[in-house]
């Protein structure tokens, strides 16, 4: 592998702590599907699941979410629909007896 700078890596990820925690993950499903693989009698090329992780990431080849944002998003649009089911739940007005007169 070309060794890539970490700059370059981390054009894809928003810190270094996201960058290891996503390439961790990555490198498991890569080991995983290795050892997979090899129980099933078919060799496998790669060398060093955390390299090839990390060329993923730099690569753009993982998706991942930030937990964090997507729990706030889950939140407001919780907040959203309870505030919509509030506002129809709410009686209209009635009109004032001196009104219907």
């Amino acid at each position: 592998m070309d060794n890539k700078p970490v700059d370059k890596i981390m054009e894809n990820v928003d810190s270094k702590y996201s960058l290891v925690v996503i390439a961790a993950k990555r490198a498991r499903q890569i080991t995983s599907r290795v050892l997979e693989d090899e129980q099933n009698g078919i060799k496998s090329d790669y060398k060093n699941p955390v390299t090839e992780a990390l060329r993923d990431v730099c690569d753009g080849r993982v998706e991942w979410c930030d937990a964090a944002e997507e729990a706030e998003e889950e939140a407001a649009e919780e907040a959203a629909a309870a505030e919509e089911v509030e506002e129809a739940a709410e009686p209209a007005p009635a009109e004032d007896a001196e009104d219907a007169e």
